[in-house]
């Protein structure tokens, strides 16, 4: 690497260079100290085969140069190819601090692409939660060890890495809004990435310009986002629809409210959201309407006597595990319980103990019936396109809706419910949130008027 002065016109921006805009203010100052002390940073370039220079590090010094008037600039010359360049140019530019979150998340899917992951960002941010979450057992392989590798490399905290990506995933428009916003009156970029989680376009951009024209701050925003995701339509639409400022307000053990205030500050109208109870707890002073169970069954035969069947996921389980929740109905209830097995391959390399002739074995051991339906169950081919980032989520669950939930296996289900028997579709989860058994689920429950428990 060697040190040259080199005329202004004869050097190229980068083709890499993540960055959308300069601040003309920000330049205006750079030039102002480049007139008075010159430039003390010599930038860094590549020569081209034209007699020509590309930036590799120092746009922004290059740019505030000519704005000072010099028609030269000192610059270290580097001898690298144009993919090292690509690639170094990327990691150095996800480290400044003047880029904000989704100039950084653009500049991390281009490194990722250089190795060889090309997925949706999504997709991606989506992987790293698992791998930080140690959701996928190590050692790690295909496109999760490339994404793993990549994080090594750069020295970003994973969890950095995945907001970067979040921020890009928000809808288009949103995106577009935030950048054109001047930077003082921008929600911030991390609200950026929570909104990013709302997956319906016209929802998420009624979420972001209510918390825009309220101006909420970074937690006041992202539990506005959790609280209303809570709520039906009829409501997140009052509230969305609404100019009258919202505040939410409780706390994890008296539950949460969004309330709705007048331009003079009084109450107008509160939205409880459903209290989530994940351990034990005296619930009889706990309206049903607002009782929201997640993955507990300690008190499931409360309302065993309202619920049709149920559904499970392996993903975060030990069959011990599955086994203990089961166990906890009524007994009485168990014979009637059936385990419909909805997974296409119900083998596993990583966990051999929920393969299918080990879990039926262990299910008949405590008297429980055990069928696997593979029909029920997603294809190879669109499990591999999602985790490619060929098909989103919601084209997957549309694909499923229409293609593999028929109206012969529909029958089938039916039948088994027919027979006075309560089933629990079990499955592997894609998502945490939404999966197969989900679907199966809403259709049972929205077209047959049944209540289903998810374990």
């Amino acid at each position: 690497m060697k040190l040259v002065e080199l005329p202004v016109t004869k050097i190229n921006i980068s083709v890499f260079q993540p960055r959308g805009s300069f601040e003309k203010e920000e330049l205006t100052e750079l030039a102002e100290s480049i007139k008075d002390n010159g430039l003390l940073n010599p930038i860094h370039v590549r020569k081209n085969g034209d007699d020509t220079y590309q930036i590799i590090a120092g746009e922004r010094r290059w740019r505030a140069a000519q704005l000072a008037g010099l028609d030269t600039i000192y610059a270290f010359v580097k001898e690298v190819t144009l993919e090292e360049q690509r690639i170094e140019s990327l990691i150095e530019n996800v480290h400044r601090k003047d880029l904000n979150m989704i100039e950084k998340g653009g500049g991390m899917l281009e490194i990722f692409k250089v190795h060889g992951v090309d997925m949706k960002p999504s997709v991606i941010a989506g992987k790293i939660g698992n791998i930080r979450q140690k959701k996928e057992s190590l050692p790690l392989d295909g496109s999760s060890k490339k994404i793993h590798e990549v994080l090594l490399k750069i020295h970003v905290k994973p969890r950095t890495v995945q907001q970067w990506l979040e921020s890009i995933s928000a809808d288009e428009e949103v995106i577009k809004d935030h950048l054109k916003t001047p930077e003082k009156e921008r929600i911030s970029d991390s609200t950026i990435a929570r909104v990013s989680s709302i997956k319906e376009p016209e929802f998420q951009k009624k979420v972001y310009t209510k918390i825009k024209k309220q101006d909420m701050g970074k937690k006041q925003a992202s539990a506005f986002i959790t609280q209303l995701k809570k709520l039906d339509h009829e409501k997140q639409e009052k509230i969305l629809s609404s100019s009258s400022p919202v505040e939410v307000v409780g706390d994890k053990e008296s539950g949460y409210a969004i309330n709705v205030y007048s331009k003079n500050q009084e109450l107008e109208e509160q939205y409880l959201s459903p209290i989530i109870v994940p351990t034990p707890k005296h619930i009889d002073d706990i309206p049903n309407s607002q009782l929201y169970i997640e993955r507990s069954v300690w008190n499931v035969n409360k309302f065993l006597d309202q619920i049709d069947f149920f559904t499970i996921g392996t993903d975060d389980k030990k069959l011990s595990q599955i086994i203990g929740l089961i166990n906890q109905i009524n007994a009485e209830e168990r014979d009637k319980l059936i385990v419909v097995d909805t997974r296409d391959t119900p083998y596993s390399r990583f966990k051999p103990e929920l393969n299918k002739s080990n879990i039926s074995e262990e299910f008949s051991k405590i008297g429980i019936s055990y069928i696997h339906i593979q029909e029920l169950g997603i294809p190879k081919k669109q499990r591999e396109q999602l985790f490619s980032g060929e098909i989103s989520e919601d084209e997957l669950w549309s694909y499923y809706e229409n293609n593999i939930l028929t109206n012969a296996l529909k029958k089938k289900i039916l039948k088994i419910l027919d027979n006075q028997d309560i089933p629990i579709f079990l499955c592997t989860e894609i998502s945490p949130t939404r999966c197969h058994r989900h679907i199966i689920a809403n259709w049972l429950e929205k077209e047959k008027n049944l209540t289903s428990f998810d374990l």
